[in-house]
């Protein structure tokens, strides 16, 4: 689980895991382009990989339970 406290005030770039990764990095689920995936962080503080409308993982996004990792900046 990665959380904004984890950051030491850096800001996440990019969020991979097996077999994916994505570089949109938003704040809201409305900014999520339709199609494609994003990170961001949820309601509990922890950083979520979602889409739009479908469920992230009918886009190549980690199942749940897979561990990602993240570029800070």
């Amino acid at each position: 689980t990665i959380r904004t406290d984890d950051l030491g005030g850096g800001q996440i770039s990019s969020v991979s895991w097996e077999g994916g990764e994505t570089r949109n990095v938003v704040s809201t689920y409305d900014e999520i382009p339709d199609g494609q995936l994003a990170a961001l962080f949820g309601s509990a503080g922890h950083v979520e990989i979602a889409a739009r409308g479908v469920p992230a993982a009918s886009l190549g996004g980690p199942a749940s339970g897979v561990p990602v990792s993240a570029t800070v900046n």
